[in-house]
């Protein structure tokens, strides 16, 4: 950047060199965010930055400093809401003491308190099974899957972080220590809408019309829901109430019907709701029916 530097002086420029890339790069997350939304309000835009702002924030932190080598002010970009979903990369163990997991989770969550999402970002490919080695990694470097378990714990412990970011997806592919497993036999066990983003909904959507019809010869449900013409819904959310028991299920508004069919010991739903949701997440009121024998 020699040249635009001192292009940048020559024009009567005053901040030091590092305060001048610091600015450049504040000044393209800053447009970044301007231009997405200009051209499709509804995209999130996020950024995962190094889990670390500064050393000493908080205190007992130490480590890599990104504000000072890599010019990026992730605190300022984090305060200004240039972002929709920020993912500091959090990849240390919870017992770290110079880089400690909840501590680090809870100072990036005071820094904006607007609704803007924290979703942390989890270094799961260090997943291993006890009996597991290498693969890349070397197995000082290897942690267990309970520790990515009781980091997903702690994130759903703390009420301003809405969720999780998992580096990498061959953690999954490869099911490295069981770790997909164990997190759909534990807190993945059921299905999940990504929050709202409200900022970029410009009008809550109306109650959807709803229309079920029982089969006879199925003796399954049919359910329809549909919206004004100048409404589109990105999915309905049904729910339904069987035994007891509450299920949810997402439907693309193109499906037009959801077909839903008795359980295993023939018994439909007595309750049933919908919701419309719109591509910002943001739900419409919802419509419950009573479904009779």
């Amino acid at each position: 950047d020699a040249r635009s530097w001192k292009k940048y002086l020559a024009t009567g420029g005053t901040l030091s060199r590092d305060d001048w890339r610091r600015e450049n790069v504040n000044t393209l997350v800053r447009q970044l965010n301007e231009q997405i939304h200009a051209t499709k309000p509804w995209v999130k835009f996020g950024i995962s930055p190094f889990g670390i702002w500064r050393p000493g924030y908080p205190e007992q932190v130490k480590g890599f400093d990104a504000y000072e080598q890599l010019y990026a002010d992730s605190k300022l970009w984090w305060e200004k809401n240039w972002v929709d979903y920020f993912t500091p990369q959090l990849y240390w163990q919870i017992s770290r003491p110079e880089q400690p997991f909840a501590t680090l989770m809870r100072w990036w969550g005071a820094q904006n308190t607007t609704p803007r999402h924290l979703w942390i970002g989890l270094f799961t490919s260090r997943a291993r099974a006890a009996t597991e080695a290498g693969n890349g990694l070397q197995s000082s470097n290897a942690w267990s899957t309970e520790e990515i378990l009781a980091q997903v714990d702690s994130i759903r412990a703390y009420s301003r972080a809405s969720g999780e970011a998992h580096f990498s997806m061959k953690a999954f592919l490869n099911d490295q220590g069981n770790v997909g497993t164990r997190l759909l036999e534990g807190a993945y066990a059921e299905p999940a809408l990504v929050p709202a983003s409200p900022w970029l909904s410009k009008k809550p959507l109306s109650t959807p019309k709803v229309r079920v019809v029982k089969h006879a010869k199925t003796g399954g449900l049919s359910v329809a829901a549909s919206l004004s013409k100048s409404e589109v819904a990105r999915w309905y959310l049904v729910q339904t109430r069987t035994g007891g028991v509450w299920h949810s299920r997402l439907v693309v508004p193109s499906t037009h019907t959801e077909e839903i069919a008795p359980d295993s010991a023939g018994l439909l739903p007595d309750r049933l709701v919908v919701t419309a949701l719109d591509r910002a997440g943001v739900a419409s009121p919802a419509v419950l029916l009573r479904i009779l024998p």
